[in-house]
């Protein structure tokens, strides 16, 4: 994590992965927000990063393995195979995964 001082968060997380091979690389993570404000037993916001606020939580919904819910692809560097991601994030501990020519 990389203290950018620059809102929302005032930090960015660049996610790598490495295979020269592969053909695309795709990620997805818990990282979707909402407001005490707007969360009910039932319902919550789904806040990108960057549309995060100071006072705003992780939910774990709709952070699921659905189907259609999406995912962000990665870039690749040719030159060394590394694909990558930068976000905005909170500090705090965040799960996801990667999907390997998915």
């Amino acid at each position: 994590m990389i203290r950018t001082d620059r809102p929302p968060t005032g930090y960015a997380v660049t996610f790598r992965f490495r295979d020269p091979s592969a053909t695309s690389v795709q990620i997805k993570g818990e990282w979707y927000f909402s407001s005490p404000a707007q969360t009910t037993t039932s319902s919550s916001q789904g806040l990108l990063p960057f549309q995060w606020s100071p006072g705003d939580f992780p939910i774990a919904y709709p952070n699921s393995y659905e189907p259609n819910w999406p995912v962000t692809n990665l870039t690749k560097d040719p030159r060394t195979g590394v694909w990558s991601y930068t976000t905005p994030l909170p500090s705090g501990v965040f799960t996801y995964g990667f999907f390997v020519n998915c």
